[in-house]
């Protein structure tokens, strides 16, 4: 049980560090709703799994929802980064244009 911890614990450090530039981004709603789908499915999954397996079922709940938590950061975080990519062009092009779009 404590090895299925401690990998949910890994998990949710590396969602804190996605979570932490979301933050930065000012993505206050995204976040919640993240945290929101993270908590469902832990919730949703904690029965059905602690029935079964025990405390065993009980810590791959938190290593799932973890994982969700992680894989709707990075998704978030990288289409931010993408769109933010495709706009550094056009600022670089209008600051050596003096601010003056043709």
């Amino acid at each position: 049980v404590l090895l299925w911890l401690v990998a949910g614990t890994v998990v949710t450090f590396g969602s804190v560090f996605l979570g932490t530039g979301t933050a930065a981004r000012h993505r206050f709603g995204s976040q919640f709703l993240i945290s929101t789908m993270s908590l469902v499915f832990v919730a949703a999954s904690t029965a059905p799994l602690v029935g079964r397996y025990g405390l065993e079922g009980a810590a791959w709940a938190l290593v799932a929802g973890a994982i969700v938590e992680f894989s709707a950061y990075a998704a978030l975080t990288f289409r931010d980064f993408k769109g933010a990519a495709a706009a550094v062009p056009s600022v670089v092009a209008d600051a050596l244009a003096g601010g003056i779009r043709p």
